[in-house]
């Protein structure tokens, strides 16, 4: 299983956090499949994006309320099958990691 991970925190709620987060999936073409407090999952089906290979793609965000009016939101994006990641899973990455360097409220943890 080939997984890819990214954590970054902001100075907002947890609401606007999880919004933001529903917002990107609805961006990718993602779909929801389990809401819960602290932690959102969606899925993309074999083929839900034109340059995709036919296999699935699992995205688990968790969320951590931390002090001072901070979030930590943990990106877990894990395809089903085969040790190296594609291309499109890469940019999908790099697409997330730019647009959380464009949110004044939040940073990636992390280089």
């Amino acid at each position: 299983m080939t997984s890819l991970f990214l954590s970054a925190h902001g100075r907002c709620g947890l609401q606007e956090a999880e919004a933001l987060v529903l917002e990107w999936f609805e961006t990718e073409g993602l779909e929801l499949v389990h809401c819960q407090e602290g932690m959102l999952i969606a899925w993309g089906e074999p083929g839900w994006m034109p340059a995709s290979p036919p296999q699935p793609l699992a995205v688990e965000v968790a969320f951590y309320t931390l002090e001072g009016g901070w979030v930590q939101a943990r990106w877990n994006l894990r395809l089903e099958e085969g040790a190296a990641c594609p291309s499109w899973a890469v940019e999908l990455f790099d697409g997330l990691s730019l647009l959380l360097r464009q949110e004044p409220h939040w940073q990636i943890d992390g280089p």
